[in-house]
């Protein structure tokens, strides 16, 4: 029994890592394939640690369980979509579609006891708050006193990290002043992104408990340590190029003249700077006269990019992509995809409501998973609004489904819940 146990903490440390190195921004290509430390270690992780997982999976979950069925039956209208409208994308999307069900799969699994779905928490947690750490150090390193963006996708670790700690303190009141620290390097971070998740996590817990949480202990902390910050750091912030005061002066700059030059027919990337302003507001159009076309079933999966360039009538190839999930799939997959992809947001969210008051009315480990799945699928949710088609917009999306449904089956096994599966 010791050995089994051990197996299975061993299983979900190990998980927490794979996870975490979606973060990572390196990659690799194999004739034309993309590979990231992340495919890897699954793949070594599916064998080592789960050998019969696959045969397990379809032979009871993906049969019986709606939220994994669904999200089978998603990935698979998307396959069907490649297959017809974009064949060169269909071994990449039928790759990563297998990839995402394994992995959505294994964290469910790990989290149907409330010891390795702790252990998942706390390893995931420490391993964003080492690389948000790491990440700052690098940038500090070159000269970038603030604005961490430098490296792509752990910019987005800084909300996500301070949203775990948020709810760490309000249920066990611990790491209350690495919660501070955090906030202030999300907010240095200047990743708007971030900033948005962690405000949308810490407003709909509030809203979602129906309750006042005080967190007036945390503001006084705030006030005191935040001036005692300010006095070191704020006058960095004005020195060097990389500036806060230098990249106001830039954003400004570039809104100006994007309002006074923006045109719809002749998109001049070189005139208005790198402003994702602009880069929005022309995939704006583009999606917009993609829906006119293809309302029913979209463009097809993967074509977003091929599409604009040809609607962009430009070689600089600068606008490659959507910010925004929703906007893609909608012209990707269609208003068919879109239902789907909202039909799972909607089953999660009814999923938690439904097991809201039986979850809190247990013990504090039970509220405090409950409270880090919530903010892990709101945080999602929003990212996802500003961010498209890598593979960190399925993972915001994969973990929480996987999590409410090995929590629910938690709780239904061992609290005898009277929900209907």
């Amino acid at each position: 029994m010791i050995g089994k146990n051990s197996l299975l903490i061993s299983k979900s440390y190990l998980l927490e890592v794979i996870c975490a190195l979606l973060f990572l921004p390196y990659t690799f290509s194999i004739t034309g394939l993309v590979i990231r430390p992340f495919d890897l270690l699954l793949v070594a992780y599916l064998f080592v640690a789960n050998k019969r997982l696959l045969k397990k999976a379809i032979a009871y979950d993906f049969l019986k369980n709606r939220y994994i069925l669904l999200l089978f039956f998603f990935f698979l209208y998307k396959l069907m979509s490649a297959f017809f409208l974009n064949p060169d994308s269909f071994l990449k999307e039928s790759i990563q579609s297998v990839e995402y069900l394994i992995l959505t799969y294994c964290i469910y699994n790990v989290g149907l006891t409330v010891q390795t779905r702790h252990n998942f928490f706390k390893g995931l947690v420490f391993a964003a708050g080492v690389l948000v750490f790491v990440t700052v150090g690098w940038h500090l390193s070159n000269g970038y006193w603030v604005g961490y963006k430098q490296l792509n996708e752990p910019k987005l670790l800084f909300g996500l990290f301070s949203s775990a700690l948020l709810c760490d303190y309000l249920i066990r009141k611990k790491n209350g002043k690495l919660l501070l620290v955090s906030i202030f390097l999300t907010l240095f971070s200047l990743e708007r992104k971030g900033w948005v998740g962690l405000l949308g996590v810490a407003f709909a817990v509030n809203f979602w408990f129906n309750k006042k949480i005080k967190i007036n202990t945390l503001l006084k902390n705030s006030f005191k340590y935040g001036v005692v910050t300010a006095c070191i750091v704020i006058p960095f912030l004005f020195i060097g190029p990389n500036s806060i005061g230098n990249q106001v002066k830039e954003q400004v700059n570039s809104m100006i003249l994007l309002a006074e030059n923006f045109s719809l027919d002749n998109y001049d990337r070189e005139l208005v700077g790198s402003s994702s302003n602009a880069a929005r507001l022309y995939l704006l159009s583009f999606s917009y006269e993609s829906f006119k076309t293809h309302p029913v079933i979209g463009i097809g999966t993967g074509n977003f990019k091929k599409e604009i360039e040809k609607f962009s009538r430009s070689d600089d190839g600068k606008v490659q992509g959507s910010h925004n999930e929703y906007q893609r799939i909608l012209v990707e997959n269609g208003l068919v995809g879109l239902a789907i992809y909202f039909l799972i947001i909607w089953m999660l969210f009814i999923g938690m409501k439904r097991i809201k008051v039986s979850a809190l009315s247990k013990g504090i480990m039970y509220k405090y998973h409950y409270l880090l799945i919530s903010a892990v699928f709101i945080y999602g949710s929003i990212i996802n609004a500003f961010l498209a088609g890598g593979a960190l917009n399925i993972f915001f999306y994969v973990v929480p489904l996987a999590l409410i449904a090995s929590y629910r089956k938690d709780l239904r096994n061992k609290l005898n819940l009277s929900y209907k599966k």
